[in-house]
């Protein structure tokens, strides 16, 4: 009968030629798959970073406007004991004198 025969033995080495392309074949898929999953994870942990970047920016403002706050608290309550401090002294000042008028008046008798 004409044409190919399946049942025909393989020419030397044709076999391994056809296993090698099995295989080339096998290992190109392998590669793709391996390349995309790379990408999908590179994709993933780049968005992971991102996100974390975006935290940590949020959580920095914060802490700024934190300290932002408490340093004026502080100034406010500097201000607050310089004021008490003269005050006091003032009282001081005038009670010292009253008592030197006190003091003048028993002193005048």
């Amino acid at each position: 009968s004409s044409g190919i025969n399946a049942e025909w033995p393989l020419r030397p080495g044709e076999e391994e030629i056809r296993q090698c392309q099995e295989e080339l074949r096998n290992s190109e898929e392998n590669c793709r798959y391996i390349s995309k999953t790379c990408d999908d994870k590179l994709e993933e942990a780049n968005s992971r970073i991102e996100m974390i970047k975006q935290e940590t920016e949020k959580d920095r403002v914060m802490m700024e406007a934190s300290i932002k706050r408490l340093e004026l608290e502080c100034k406010s309550w500097h201000s607050k004991f310089l004021d008490k401090e003269s005050s006091e002294k003032e009282l001081i000042a005038i009670c010292d004198s009253l008592m030197g008028v006190k003091e003048q008046e028993m002193a005048e008798q």
